[in-house]
């Protein structure tokens, strides 16, 4: 299953003083895109659709959302394409590993990848945490995206700056 959502309907912010050099891992920066009109129940919409995702098992049978007492666990890994996987007890083979493990891939962004989506993403990740879903570490695309191409700027200027004594 795949669903994408986009950003476009939180209330758009001027960059203000928190975020200057910041991104949406800054718990200050996070709290104040969690204010913006409309965040809320987009993280809201997230955390629910995956619920209702992750209720459905392999064959389309709905089980026990995890941390309900069953024995079935998910799995958010929200690298790029921010995938998530549920392992229900129906699936378990002798060795309790799952041989039919089901994805889901949410997608969240916004116009540059640092600040509104990468705040809603981890608020979601904190919420799903909290009921009971093992959640990997997020990585998000835009910043390790940028992250490389600072590492390259500096290495480029390194090179280009010479001394003449």
């Amino acid at each position: 299953m795949l669903f994408s959502l986009g950003t476009n309907t939180m209330t758009k912010f001027e960059l203000f003083s928190c975020a200057a050099g910041r991104t949406g891992l800054n718990p200050r920066l996070r709290k104040e895109v969690m204010q913006l009109k409309g965040a809320e129940e987009l993280c809201d919409h997230i955390v629910q659709a995956v619920l209702r995702s992750l209720k459905e098992d392999v064959s389309g049978n709905s089980v026990e959302s995890p941390g309900n007492g069953d024995s079935s666990q998910g799995t958010l890994d929200t690298g790029e394409g921010h995938a998530m996987e549920k392992k229900n007890s129906d699936c378990l083979d002798e060795e309790n590993t799952c041989s039919q493990a089901r994805i889901l891939r949410v997608g969240v962004g916004c116009d540059v990848g640092r600040h509104r989506s990468v705040s809603l993403v981890e608020e979601a990740t904190s919420r799903l945490k909290k009921l009971g879903i093992n959640v990997q570490k997020p990585l998000h695309r835009d910043i390790m995206k940028n992250k490389a191409a600072r590492s390259c700027d500096k290495k480029r200027h390194r090179k280009d700056k010479v001394r003449y004594r």
